[in-house]
């Protein structure tokens, strides 16, 4: 399958690059949607890394991209990348529900305490201490 346009110049190739990102990062940002949605159905770390549902979507889209005549070694690599993200997300999400859930798998109470300091002038500084209630 092939949809090439061929292009007079550099800068025409670019153009067609950058209106191809922008139509991949708005099909990310509905991916994500979805992967956000999986996350409320997920109970454990391990039901969001989900290491058998990778391996099926990486062997789904290393097969359509032969079909489509893309390469099936990018394709692998951008898939595990961008999954390994999503998981990222999704392991965040569990550890910070925004919403209040009284599913008793889900913890009533959790903090997060972050410290930064800086630097200045030979003295230490506390920077900010956030605190996360999750109830």
């Amino acid at each position: 399958m092939s949809n090439t346009v061929n292009c007079a110049s550099i800068e025409e190739v670019r153009s067609n690059i950058d209106r191809i990102d922008r139509q991949i990062v708005a099909l990310l940002a509905k991916r994500g949607r979805f992967v956000k949605q999986a996350a409320g159905f997920k109970k454990t770390a391990e039901d969001v890394k989900a290491p058998q549902r990778v391996e099926q979507v990486i062997s789904r889209v290393t097969a359509l991209s032969q079909e489509l005549g893309a390469n099936p070694s990018v394709t692998e690599q951008v898939y595990r990348a961008m999954i390994s993200g999503f998981i990222d997300a999704e392991i965040t999400e569990h550890a910070h529900p925004v919403s209040t859930s009284l599913d008793t798998q889900q913890p009533l109470f959790q903090m997060h305490f972050q410290e930064t300091t800086i630097r200045k002038i030979g003295e230490t500084v506390m920077e900010s201490q956030i605190f996360n209630f999750g109830f």
